[in-house]
């Protein structure tokens, strides 16, 4: 059974979240051992999942947005995402790793968005991937689990609105 997996992992630029990755470890140890043994985990240096999880990593959506993204330019890289997917428009020459995602969503059994990766308006990168991800399994009818994800401490009306359909 193959899950995709997203947290705010990946020791991209030298920033190690300790609690985030630990949250993840238990994640994948807890479903290696209920028999989930195709993961794919989401992450902001796949390179460094793989290696120590042992597991496949694709590229996350929130590392491509560079701190300060606006909340509209977010939202509008969803849109031009589920364009794509909903077979509404044509992939441009994305250097994300958006296209694969929309693979693996497509192709996976679930969506976990695991612990790790405050959906705070601070962070609206990871509200922006949490939302596009959710969105992407809705629309390819996948099931989507939320487990141990912290909520504010500050949403604004468009973030809120967001997760609340997340």
């Amino acid at each position: 059974m193959g899950l995709l997996v997203v947290g705010d992992v990946g020791a991209a630029r030298g920033e190690y979240h300790a609690g985030d990755e630990g949250m993840l470890a238990a994640a994948v140890d807890e479903l290696t051992d209920r028999g989930f043994t195709d993961l794919t985990v989401v992450s902001a240096d796949p390179v460094d999942t793989e290696a120590r999880y042992r597991v496949r990593s694709v590229g996350s959506l929130a590392s491509s947005a560079p701190p300060g993204t606006s909340g509209a330019t977010l939202h509008r890289r969803h849109d031009e995402i589920m364009a794509v997917a909903t077979g509404n428009a044509s992939r441009a020459d994305w250097s994300d790793s958006a296209a694969t995602l929309i693979n693996d969503v497509a192709d996976c059994d679930g969506l976990l968005i695991a612990g790790g990766g405050n959906l705070s308006s601070l962070w609206p990168e990871h509200v922006y991937e949490r939302f596009t991800l959710a969105s992407l399994a809705r629309h390819f009818g996948k099931p989507i689990v939320v487990s141990g994800q912290t909520l504010g401490p500050h949403l604004n009306g468009r973030d809120g609105a967001l997760i609340a359909q997340t």
